[in-house]
């Protein structure tokens, strides 16, 4: 699980904009992500062959952060009918991997966001449960 602990590991610093204080620590592992991206984003190790929303929407996001620009076609991969699914033939999903994350790499995507950003939102206020907290797998 290499990817994905490089990825979560690198996630906070981006988050909390600290990341510039870090360049000559995360560039190896920002180097490793690109290494390992595909048309269809990026698995959780190199020994996974699918590759899964949640690791690939941080990946994404950690690569456009960094100044990598990357086509936004990988979405493809994760589209369906019903909305987006954290790997193909997915039976049950988290809300968290296709909603919450993805929001983090949505100002990123170099197409038009709207729909996306709209299904997001009101699949995160569908599944909110009464109390106002989410019940996430």
């Amino acid at each position: 699980m290499e990817i994905f602990e490089r990825a979560w590991s690198l996630f906070p610093l981006f988050v909390l904009g600290i990341n510039q204080y870090f360049t000559k620590q995360t560039a190896p592992h920002l180097k490793y992500l690109r290494q390992k991206w595909t048309n269809n984003g990026i698995s959780l190790g190199k020994d996974f062959l699918i590759p899964d929303l949640d690791d690939t929407v941080i990946a994404f996001y950690l690569l456009s952060m960094s100044g990598a620009r990357i086509d936004s076609n990988f979405l493809k991969y994760f589209s369906t009918p019903e909305g987006l699914a954290c790997y193909p033939g997915e039976r049950g999903g988290s809300f968290g991997s296709h909603y919450i994350n993805f929001l983090f790499a949505l100002p990123f995507l170099d197409f038009d966001k709207n729909n996306y950003s709209a299904e997001s939102i009101d699949h995160l206020l569908k599944e909110r449960a009464k109390n106002g907290f989410w019940n996430d797998k």
